[in-house]
């Protein structure tokens, strides 16, 4: 028979190794020294002169629009070659829009809002900003001031407002025409952004 000692010597031993070769239940966790300093600015965006034009044509565009919808039987025409080319594509369904809202009794409620605008780099020759256009918080109010569903120009149907007026994606040209850089291409209105 063995001796007491001796096994439980050999007992504390087999517990000594079990105890070293089982991994601990508690982690260390390293602490981070915390600053109590502001966070520092996020830079701003700094846009050479050719996209500073372009950006001012773009939203100069969206602001005579905004305007010529909210009055369409003075929607100051003679204003627009300011923001947009004579020859762009874009001129005549611009101007086209404002009269069949004029020969409708319809004006526009609210603003478009252009957001999320991205440039191209700065370039004097053409420079394209694409951007999402926020209808969410307009309307079409007739004569009487009641809303109304705005017809779509290619089918002749009624689009609920809640379809027409969403947020859509657009690619816009810019370009210099004489002394001005001003709009030369629009294109999009079907993607959602």
């Amino acid at each position: 028979m063995a001796h007491p000692r001796r096994f439980l010597v050999g007992i504390a031993l087999a517990v000594a190794v079990l105890a070293a070769c089982t991994p601990s239940t508690t982690a260390t966790i390293p602490t981070v020294a915390t600053s109590s300093a502001m966070p520092s600015p996020t830079p701003s965006v700094t846009y050479g002169p050719n996209q500073t034009a372009a950006l001012a044509a773009v939203t100069g565009y969206y602001a005579w629009w905004n305007a010529a919808r909210k009055n369409p039987r003075d929607p100051q025409f003679k204003e627009l070659p300011k923001y947009m080319d004579l020859n762009a594509a874009a001129y005549g369904p611009t101007i086209g829009d404002v009269n069949a809202l004029a020969s409708d009794g319809f004006r526009q409620v609210g603003d478009m809002v252009p957001t999320s605008m991205a440039l191209d780099p700065e370039n004097s020759a053409k420079i394209t900003v694409t951007l999402c256009l926020d209808r969410t918080g307009t309307h079409l109010e007739n004569s009487a001031s009641a809303t109304v569903d705005p017809i779509d120009a290619h089918t002749g149907a009624t689009i609920p407002a809640a379809q027409a007026f969403t947020r859509k994606s657009y690619a816009i040209e810019t370009a210099v025409k004489g002394t001005a850089r001003v709009i030369t291409g629009l294109t999009g209105g079907t993607s959602p952004c």
